[in-house]
């Protein structure tokens, strides 16, 4: 495990990209407006919550084939191999999908501790995410920092590994600037390990279950 700041490198696995991209091809003529299947997964009935957002989409395939993604074994051969304060569910897993022109406004998650994030497409990982750090902002708000930060407040960034999973802390100010290609990444979601606790479980060697040997990306 590689620990930075604000983000983890799980080099004890190696994931095969190859494989995910494979299992994304076969959905990604159909994928879905992001906000709708939000909204699906958070309120059955139709109260909508979340505004559509566009080129923010996701691969939904219990609309497209009633199955779940952890259905799937290129899914929950990944999700099992990490051991959650919460086992994950279909609220916490998506493959998100970001068209070209889509900016990650700089933002908090506060709806998630963390995320464990395995890059598909492109296949070098795209545009890097990138750190902010300002004394004094208002941390309390999810969204808005677009108009408070620029880019000398950035404090690091980072390109993802397309062989070993990620984890970033959601907690900080994060974003991405605008996509160039068409940008694929399979998610977890974390809403009860926080980003340190994480880190504290597998320096115990009490976060990744087994060692992982998936084919690395060639």
């Amino acid at each position: 495990m590689q620990v930075f700041k604000h983000h983890v490198i799980f080099d004890e696995i190696t994931y095969d990209r190859q494989k995910l991209e494979n299992f994304v091809n076969r959905f990604i003529d159909n994928t879905s407006d992001f906000s709708e299947w939000s909204n699906q997964i958070a309120d059955p009935m139709g109260n909508r919550r979340f505004k559509t957002i566009p080129l923010f989409k996701c691969i939904d395939t219990e609309k497209i084939e009633g199955k779940g993604l952890l259905e799937y074994p290129e899914i929950a051969e990944l999700a099992n191999l990490f051991s959650f304060d919460r086992p994950l569910n279909k609220r916490s897993v998506d493959i998100l999908v970001y068209e070209p022109g889509y900016v990650f406004a700089p933002h908090v998650d506060f709806y998630m501790y963390a995320g464990i994030m395995f890059p598909i497409m492109p296949d070098d990982g795209g545009e890097p995410i990138d750190f902010y750090e300002k004394e004094g902002l208002d941390r309390q708000r999810a969204t808005g920092y677009a108009k408070e930060l620029k880019e000398s407040d950035i404090t690091y960034s980072y390109t993802y590994s397309t062989i070993h999973p990620s984890m970033f802390n959601g907690l900080t100010i994060h974003g991405v600037r605008q996509v160039q290609k068409r940008r694929v990444f399979l998610r977890f979601k974390m809403v009860d390990d926080t980003f340190s606790g994480v880190i504290r479980k597998q320096q115990l060697g009490k976060f990744i279950k087994t060692p992982y040997n998936a084919l690395e990306n060639k």
